[in-house]
């Protein structure tokens, strides 16, 4: 009865069965990309964040030296600024379980229409950039009135991993 060649058929599967494992490596080739696209920069070199489902972005930069922390609003495409008739853009923080502290950032660009449009935003304040660089358990949640319309839109921690490839 052992004469089926049941088993034989059975082993050829097994074979197989290695062949379909290579496809796991494709994937991960896959996964390096979605890395790239994130660490792009802005056109004035700040970080990229994305303002509801991709309408908007805001580029902001720190610099650590003054203090100073800058936001503009850009379009879809990254390429051109955009106005909005807010005169500040708010980043909230929150640093463990204690009380979240607002930042305004003040419109700095304004406009001479009525009511006046900006496209950037700053802020001179050394504990904002402190408590952005701190990563672990803080929350950061950046505000933006466009057009009548209010985001609130959380800035990822991705500091931790960029920090390898700048030489501060």
């Amino acid at each position: 009865a052992g004469h089926d060649g049941g088993d034989a058929v059975g082993n050829d599967h097994d074979g197989h069965d290695h062949g379909g494992g290579e496809h796991e490596g494709h994937d991960h080739s896959a996964h390096g990309h979605e890395g790239h696209d994130h660490e792009a920069l802005g056109p004035n070199g700040g970080h990229m964040l994305v303002v509801g489902d991709e309408a908007y972005h805001v580029e902001w930069m720190h610099d650590d030296e003054s203090g100073k922390v800058t936001a503009i609003l850009m379009d879809s495409e990254m390429k051109n600024e955009v106005t909005t008739t807010a005169d500040v853009m708010t980043i909230e923080v929150t640093i463990g379980d204690g009380e979240p502290r607002t930042y305004e950032l003040a419109a700095v660009n304004q406009s001479d229409d009525t009511p006046p449009k900006a496209s950037q935003f700053e802020l001179v304040e050394p504990a904002l950039i402190t408590a952005l660089g701190i990563g672990e358990g803080v929350q950061v949640v950046l505000g933006v009135e466009i057009d009548g319309q209010v985001f609130e839109v959380p800035i990822e921690h991705e500091a931790h991993d960029e920090h390898a490839g700048h030489n501060h």
